[in-house]
């Protein structure tokens, strides 16, 4: 975990350890399965000298792997510093169809608590971090609205199995780069809320926790009642 900056607590910006830059979505489950490939085919010999060679030679070429990991991680940090909407900036108008077949219009969510998760079912952290965001939609109630809005590129119909079986009972939709562009959206998973005037309030860069994504929803509800 990357210390936070003077500029991230400005835009009320959470980062967590689990990130994956689109630019980088298959490069670190790639080499974390020569990781343990390599592991596994260094067998114990018996001997405690040899058991030391096997350990030496382990770190040797697993050395390029674990670099290649920090790279990649650290670069989702910088990335994720760089893509964050400062706190009070109208969000980007859009509309989508969800999954369901319904429309849904940013506009005329005014009046409630948004929050946009962005993300992907080749992101790990995006479906580890499932259950938390169905909590959350659940707590919202008629306050408030959580919608996944979904970078992939299959068919929304594969992408709602996908999330039917990560049980996800808050709507979904496919998201074009170009929205996440407008987002600053550059490493998932990335979630953002929005008060009840449809201005941005915090983001959280990575996988959410309980406490993270109700802290958000309460900074924004506290955002509103400030006013």
């Amino acid at each position: 975990m990357f210390p936070v900056t003077t500029r991230e607590r400005e835009h009320s910006l959470s980062v967590s350890s689990r990130v994956i830059p689109l630019a980088n979505r298959a490069k670190s489950a790639d080499s974390d399965g020569g990781v343990v490939d390599q592991a596994r085919e260094q067998h114990d010999e018996g001997a405690s000298s040899s058991n030391i060679a096997i350990v030496k030679r382990w770190v040797r070429s697993a050395g390029p792997f674990v670099l290649a990991a920090i790279a990649i991680y650290g670069y989702g940090v910088y990335l994720a510093g760089k893509g964050v909407m400062p706190r009070g900036t109208p969000a980007p108008l859009f509309s989508v169809q969800t999954a369901s077949g319904e429309a849904f219009s940013l506009e005329e969510q005014r009046g409630k608590l948004v929050v946009l998760n962005f993300w992907a079912t080749w992101c790990p952290p995006c479906r580890a971090e499932a259950p938390v965001l169905d909590r959350g939609h659940r707590g919202l109630g008629d306050g408030g609205v959580l919608i996944g809005l979904s970078l992939d590129t299959d068919p929304i119909e594969d992408v709602a199995r996908h999330a039917e079986r990560l049980g996800m009972s808050y709507p979904i939709a496919l998201a074009s780069r170009e929205l996440a562009r407008q987002y600053n959206v550059t490493t998932l998973p990335t979630t953002i809320v929005l008060n009840e005037e449809g201005e941005v309030v915090t983001s959280v860069v990575g996988e959410l926790s309980d406490r993270q994504l109700a802290a958000a929803i309460a900074e924004a509800d506290h955002a509103h009642h400030a006013h």
